[in-house]
């Protein structure tokens, strides 16, 4: 994602998801401006969360293809390495106070040949971590359900 500043030039924000893939997912960056402009636009935040439903409601049909696409691009940095922050579910170190175990969402930097490493040292603001929290007890609901 990119956005234009007032002398017109592209600012590249790395935009990445923490959580489930529910509605207590949440997106986060390390641009506190960008921060602030997505937390405050519930409506965006809303169709993020409920991308899959949207996207059928949009075709008729199934979201396949879009998760098709996705898992694509995943394997392609998982595998060839990427300079940008993406989101990727794995299992959980206790990074970021999620239960060691659970598998969610995270910051993730590809390093290609199947590494991979959490993005570490983020500075979460009381409301981020308590996002977290909420997802973390979803993801231990889920599993305690299995």
């Amino acid at each position: 994602m990119t956005e234009r500043s007032s002398n017109d030039k592209e600012k590249k924000v790395n935009i990445f998801i923490w959580g489930n893939h529910s509605s207590s997912l949440f997106i986060d960056t390390i641009d506190e401006e960008i921060d602030k402009n997505i937390e405050n636009n519930t409506e965006f935040l809303k169709r993020i969360q409920n991308r899959g439903a949207e996207i059928i409601k949009v075709k008729g049909g199934s979201s396949t293809f879009s998760a098709a696409n996705a898992a694509r691009n995943h394997l392609k940095d998982w595998c060839y390495g990427n300079e940008k922050i993406v989101s990727m579910g794995v299992v959980s170190n206790g990074d970021y106070d999620v239960t060691k175990g659970l598998v969610s969402s995270f910051p993730i930097k590809c390093k290609g040949d199947w590494n991979y490493e959490v993005i570490k040292g983020i500075n979460l603001n009381e409301g981020k971590k308590e996002k977290i929290k909420k997802c973390v007890e979803e993801l231990e609901s889920e599993a305690n359900d299995i």
